[in-house]
């Protein structure tokens, strides 16, 4: 019994038996298939032990977005927020709420597009996480639209986080906090620690 790998430029042929070979295969198709994804135009196959190639469905990706149709998935990232004991205090008694807000922006290469916005950039998304006793707010699934996305002059799309009571006690933010800017290929992947407390402290 032989395993049969098949990928860009390689072919391998490995006489195992049956138990070895299946502990091979597994522990060496991450490689293969990381080795695939370098390789655009074609696809990775993997022959099994039964002589029948199987095909390999990776993820369409532009840069470091994920392909949804006529949509781009944002790469996740989170945010801790680390408040001062009397903020805590506060939000716990009267039963308030803690809004982190992520908006995301781009500059467009046409400056006189009717839709930049008065800062010169294009609105492309915006998330709002409502925490209650948690403090981690985790950002996944956000869609920018692709035909905006493609209307840009850099790639590489700006996020902002700001972060506000939610107004359930009062209406008006009774928090300051730091916040958190920069590209998405620096916040990708991430976790983030933002320090709060309340405004009148």
């Amino acid at each position: 019994m032989a395993l049969y790998i098949i990928l860009p430029n390689y072919y391998i042929t490995m006489p195992l038996n049956h138990s070895v070979m299946k502990q091979l295969f597994f522990l060496l198709l991450p490689t293969f298939i990381l080795s695939a994804c370098n390789n655009t135009n074609q696809t990775p196959v993997v022959e099994s032990d039964n002589g029948k190639p199987v095909k390999i469905d990776l993820p369409e990706r532009i840069g470091y977005y994920l392909v949804d149709g006529d949509s781009l998935i944002i790469p996740p990232f989170d945010v801790t927020l680390d408040l001062s004991p009397k903020a805590e205090k506060e939000l716990h008694d009267t039963k308030e709420s803690v809004i982190v807000a992520a908006y995301f922006t781009g500059t467009p290469r046409d400056k006189n597009s009717p839709e930049i916005g008065d800062d010169g950039e294009f609105y492309m998304a915006q998330k709002d996480i409502e925490l209650m006793n948690e403090r981690t707010a985790y950002f996944r699934d956000i869609k920018i639209s692709r035909s905006r996305y493609d209307s840009l002059d850099s790639k590489d799309i700006y996020m902002l986080i700001n972060v506000y009571s939610g107004r359930r006690a009062s209406q008006y933010n009774i928090l300051s906090t730091d916040i958190l800017s920069d590209s998405m290929s620096k916040i990708q992947n991430g976790h983030f620690t933002m320090k709060g407390k309340l405004i009148k402290e």
